[in-house]
C-alpha cells in the first residue's frame, strides 16, 4: 500500500472516531455544565464592581478577577476534568472496549479522544473569553487589550491541558471515571499543603503561579521577581507532554478484557 493510501486512510478513521466522539459527548450534558461553570466564573469576577475605568477592567476584573479566579478557584478547572473523566472509562462502563480496542489501534484511539478533547476545551475556554468580552462591552462599552487578552488565554489554556492530562490518565489507566474525578480533585485539594510543608516541587501550582505574576508584572509594570522563572515554564509546559507519554505507554501494556 503506498503511503499516500496509508494517510488518507489514517485520515479516514481519525474522522470517523471524532465523529464518534462529537455525538457522544460534545453534545451532552458535559457541555452545558462546563458553560455553566464559565457563566458562574464571568458573574463571579464582575460582582461588585461600583466604579471602572479601562484600567481597573483590565487589572482589577479581567487580569486578577476573572484570570486570577480562574486560577485559585475550581471553575475552570472542573471543566477539563469534567471533559476527561469519562473520556475513555466510558467504553469500559459500557462494555464496548474489547469491540472497539480489538478493531482500532489503541494509540490511534487515544490519539482521536486528546485531539477532541483539547478541541472541546478550546471551545468552551474560547466562549468563556467571548461572553466575558461581550458582557463588559455591554455593560461597560469597554474592551480589554488584545495582548493582554491573549496573555490570558495563554495562562488559562496551559493551567487546564495539565487538568486534561491528568485526569485522562487515571481515566485510561483505571478505567473508572469515579477514580479519575476523585484523584483530580484529590491533588487539587492537597496541592496547597505541599508548599505549606516545603514541599513546593511537588506542587504545579507553585510553578504556573509563578508564571502568572510575571505576565501580571510584565503587563502591568509592577515590580519583577524573576525567582525560578525558566523552571516554572519548563515544568507547566512539559508536565502535561510527560503525563501524555506516560498515558500511550502503560495504556498499550494494559489488560483490556472485561469481566
Amino acid at each position: 500500500m503506498k503511503k499516500k493510501d496509508k494517510i488518507s486512510i489514517w485520515f479516514y478513521h481519525e474522522k470517523i472516531l471524532f465523529i464518534h466522539h462529537f455525538k457522544k459527548e460534545f453534545l451532552s450534558i458535559k457541555t452545558l455544565i462546563c458553560i455553566s461553570l464559565s457563566i458562574i466564573l464571568i458573574i463571579y469576577s464582575l460582582s461588585g464592581i461600583e466604579f471602572f475605568d479601562q484600567n481597573i477592567l483590565e487589572t482589577n476584573i479581567f487580569w486578577l478577577g476573572f484570570i486570577g479566579a480562574g486560577y485559585s478557584s475550581p471553575f475552570f478547572k472542573f471543566i477539563p476534568i469534567i471533559i476527561a473523566a469519562n473520556l475513555v472509562s466510558g467504553e469500559f462502563s459500557s462494555k464496548t472496549a474489547m469491540i472497539l480496542y480489538s478493531t482500532v489501534s489503541r494509540n490511534r484511539i487515544l490519539v482521536s479522544k486528546m485531539i477532541f478533547s483539547i478541541i472541546h476545551l478550546l471551545f468552551i475556554i474560547i466562549f468563556s473569553f467571548l461572553l466575558f468580552e461581550i458582557v463588559v462591552l455591554l455593560t461597560m462599552n469597554l474592551t480589554i487589550s488584545i495582548n493582554i487578552l491573549l496573555m490570558g488565554f495563554f495562562l488559562i489554556f496551559i493551567e487546564l491541558i495539565f487538568w486534561l492530562a491528568l485526569t485522562l490518565i487515571f481515566s485510561a489507566l483505571t478505567h473508572s471515571a469515579l477514580i479519575a474525578l476523585g484523584f483530580s480533585y484529590f491533588y487539587m485539594s492537597i496541592s496547597p499543603t505541599f508548599e505549606y510543608y516545603n514541599m513546593k516541587f511537588l506542587n504545579y501550582n507553585y510553578f504556573r503561579k509563578n508564571i502568572y505574576f510575571f505576565f501580571y508584572e510584565t503587563l502591568f509594570n509592577q515590580n519583577s521577581n524573576y525567582e525560578m522563572l525558566l523552571l516554572s515554564f519548563i515544568v507547566v509546559i512539559c508536565a502535561p507532554v510527560i503525563i501524555v507519554l506516560v498515558t500511550f505507554y502503560q495504556f498499550n501494556k494494559l489488560d483490556i478484557r472485561i469481566n
